[in-house]
């Protein structure tokens, strides 16, 4: 668990160095494997992946002290909930402000990346901390003048970081039918800006297959076939995006 305190800078050691830029191979190809299809639900209020009842098992219980309010318009954010209790979405990097789940319930992690003129990039690049409402805040700074061509921006240190950050907030066992006991309610907010969608995807997914035992390619396939996600989140990690973040999802 992250203790409780204002700022506190992360430094992790890893013997990964930053990976140069590589042109990208293009988005995803059609399915490689025969993988079931998950029947579409018209009525759904959020949009998911599983059809399970892991969402109502594990429905946070709301809190006076942890609300946080929505300031974003749902078809500005683009929230998405990818699998229960993991949500992505665009946020507003002036404003930075907490969207709430189309549902309701308050969010209590949030990986916010925003990015700052390459100039002005300084070496503290991660920072955890904790906001008014007590959720959980890792924040990863990217550099604003990169082009989205399919990959993530992000840094392998600040990928491994985000990993390990959502395995520890929801780990493994949190999706077992019941819900252990031990653990508290969860929900995870991913968010970034309107032009790096491949980032939060990247995070998603890095997290999602880590925790899985699936190969990146395999989530990244699931979600690109859902229909009930919305059409900004799939089809954007190239190839190339994929092996970078499969490289660190088994580090």
């Amino acid at each position: 668990m992250f203790e409780r305190a204002s700022t506190t800078p992360l430094h992790l050691n890893t013997k990964y160095g930053d990976l140069s830029p590589m042109v990208a191979k293009g988005p995803l190809e059609p399915r490689v494997h025969n993988l079931p299809r998950r029947r579409k639900t018209s009525d759904q209020t959020v949009r998911k992946i599983s059809e399970t009842t892991v969402k109502d098992a594990c429905a946070p219980r709301r809190t006076a002290s942890s609300e946080s309010r929505c300031t974003v318009e749902p078809d500005e954010s683009c929230l998405q909930e990818l699998v229960p209790n993991l949500f992505v979405a665009f946020v507003d990097e002036e404003g930075y402000n907490q969207v709430q789940g189309m549902s309701g319930e308050p969010f209590t992690h949030f990986v916010r990346i925003s990015s700052v003129f390459r100039k002005n990039i300084s070496q503290n690049v991660m920072e955890h901390t904790v906001d008014d409402n007590g959720a959980q805040v890792l924040h990863l700074i990217v550099p604003r003048d990169a082009g989205d061509d399919g990959q993530t921006i992000l840094m392998p240190p600040q990928l491994l970081t985000a990993r390990d950050f959502l395995s520890q907030a929801m780990p493994r066992h949190y999706h077992l039918l019941p819900v252990p006991a031990e653990y508290p309610a969860v929900r995870i907010l991913i968010t970034t800006s309107n032009k790096r969608a491949a980032d939060a995807i990247s995070v998603a997914a890095c997290y999602l297959a880590f925790e899985s035992g699936e190969t990146t390619h395999t989530v990244l396939e699931c979600i690109n076939e859902e229909e009930d996600i919305l059409g900004t989140w799939r089809g954007i990690v190239s190839r190339d995006g994929i092996d970078v973040i499969e490289h660190i999802t088994q580090s």
